[in-house]
């Protein structure tokens, strides 16, 4: 008695198709390009299913992220960054020697809406104007307090006395009292 012949449907394309049995798993797709074509989805399904929507309206990037709480997405074995990506496929490409930047200051929002482009200098006038640029005591290399820098003020001793004093530079003194540097403390 002949086998009755199979049929089955692709899973990509929705043809029917004969499988062709040669010791392998069953056949879910009638083609080698249909096969491919759901293992290489494209980048926008992929880049979607990593994004969730937080109460202040930001995507935030749920997939792999680095120290920093920025959003990793990988194409061809690549890691880019998430919002990079967002820009990219929201606006085209990002011009050369031009950084994607956060108006909302969260790392890990991809909402092409919080993105805006500009350069390196654009990067830090945005961060000191919304207060993340540590000055004064909280800079990571300060060796000063705010009392120690009105103590320099208002000292009449010489800034090379004033200097060894503090473990300074004598430039540093000087910065001070000039108001160069250290201006926040009045």
């Amino acid at each position: 008695m002949p086998r009755a012949k199979v049929i089955k449907v692709c899973a990509q394309c929705s043809q029917p198709f004969t499988p062709t049995f040669r010791g392998q798993p069953p056949q879910r797709f009638c083609s080698r390009r249909c096969y491919w074509k759901t293992m290489i989805r494209p980048i926008m399904d992929r880049f979607i299913e990593s994004i969730e929507v937080n109460s202040n309206g930001c995507w935030i990037w749920t997939g792999r992220r680095d120290k920093d709480g920025y959003g990793r997405f990988s194409i061809n074995g690549h890691y880019i960054f998430a919002h990079r990506i967002a820009w990219m496929l929201a606006s085209g490409p990002i011009p050369k020697d031009l950084n994607v930047l956060h108006r909302c200051d969260t790392p890990s929002c991809v909402r092409p809406k919080c993105l805006f482009v500009g350069t390196d200098l654009d990067n830090q006038q945005d961060c000191a104007q919304k207060g993340r640029k540590p000055h004064g005591a909280q800079h990571w290399n300060a060796k000063l307090t705010a009392k120690d820098v009105e103590f320099i003020r208002a000292s009449s001793e010489a800034g090379r006395a004033l200097a060894r004093h503090f473990h300074v530079q004598h430039s540093t003194i000087q910065g001070i009292r000039q108001r160069r540097t250290w201006r926040h403390v009045v």
